[in-house]
Parts: C-alpha cells; structure tokens; sequence
C-alpha cells in the first residue's frame, strides 16, 4: 500500500494545460518561487521527488527560507534501456 495523502493535496494537482496536447512529461521540475526570481540569495538548493517536496515546501515557508532555499523536483531519476 501507498500513501494516498496527495489525492487530495491541491498543491499536488496538474492543471488541463500541463496535460493537453503538445506537451511533454517534465523530469526536472525548478523551482519557481522567489529563490528562483533571484538566484544570488539561493544559500541552498534541495533535490527531492514525491511527496517530500510538499513537506519541504511547507516547512520552507514556516521558517521563511522562500527567498533562500530552492526545492528542484526529480521526477525521473533513471532511464531504463536496452529493452
């Protein structure tokens, strides 16, 4: 069994224009708050996938590190080939 706690979660939900035609699968996913504005008060940057990135999110802004923390999503972290 899986967590189901981003069913629900609207942070988690793709808008019809991420999934319409002509558009692709996204396997890094930058940061696109303020740390992303202005790179140069970026004091870390975080690699995570699932669920995680929510977590980090939240607690980022709970400590207001929005301008000093960026969160780069992986959402493909290996290719299968030679099938």
């Amino acid at each position: 069994m899986t967590p189901k706690s981003l069913l629900r979660l609207p942070e988690a939900r793709s808008s019809i224009d991420d999934i319409a035609e002509n558009t692709e699968f996204q396997r890094v996913i930058a940061d696109s708050g303020p740390a992303a504005e202005n790179a140069a008060d970026v004091t870390k940057l975080l690699f995570c996938s699932g669920k995680i990135y929510y977590e980090l999110t939240k607690e980022r802004a709970n400590k207001n590190l929005q301008a000093n923390v960026a969160i780069t999503r992986l959402e493909q972290v290996s290719v299968a080939t030679g099938f």
